[in-house]
């Protein structure tokens, strides 16, 4: 009988733990497990790659303290968060931000604030690894290939970038629901 209820506590145990997080490979990308944001170990929560006219442009990871947390949680300046990017569109890239971005960005943001993530864009190529991670009470962090390349104190700088992929008029709906669903998978390539 011993054996019997340890063998259970032991199986409730099991399943209240949290599982540990799991690496997701999306278009040949392989997105880490997790990502270290100012020490904090943050899971991968969702992923897919951006397509337009056929052609994968790059990949996206969204990295979260917790699991099923709602739009607005994810873009409270009260949660630490992620977002990792690989480039995989190995044909030229415009040297400047794409148009689907531009409106909404004209919308959210300052001009000087606009100019940064212009600069950010340019010069990206295939294989670059984009990183950009938000950690409350301190700021923005943008790391392209490892090298810390800008930073920002508050929550400007993340706040149009996130909702440019998880925003209710984000430039994909298909990758949209895949970062907020927790899926991994491809985008739905048109606009």
């Amino acid at each position: 009988m011993r054996t019997v209820k340890s063998g259970l506590a032991a199986l409730v145990m099991l399943a209240a733990a949290p599982m540990a997080a799991k690496a997701a490979t999306v278009e040949g990308v392989t997105l880490p497990p997790t990502l270290e944001v100012s020490g904090r170990e943050l899971p991968l929560r969702g992923c897919g790659v951006r397509e337009v006219f056929f052609m994968n442009i790059y990949v996206a990871g969204l990295y979260l303290p917790e699991k099923g947390m709602s739009q607005e949680a994810i873009l409270s300046a009260d949660t630490a968060k992620a977002v990792r990017l690989q480039i995989v569109y190995d044909g030229s890239l415009p040297q400047d931000i794409p148009e689907s971005w531009q409106a909404p960005l004209d919308q959210m943001v300052r001009r000087d604030l606009e100019n940064t993530i212009k600069n950010i864009y340019q010069n990206f190529q295939a294989g670059d690894q984009v990183t950009i991670e938000y950690t409350p009470g301190f700021g923005t962090t943008i790391s392209v290939n490892g090298e810390r390349t800008r930073e920002r104190e508050g929550h400007e700088l993340i706040s149009p970038l996130l909702r440019l992929w998880i925003g209710d008029r984000a430039v994909s709906a298909n990758l949209r629901e895949l970062l907020l669903s927790g899926a991994c998978g491809g985008d739905d390539g048109w606009f």
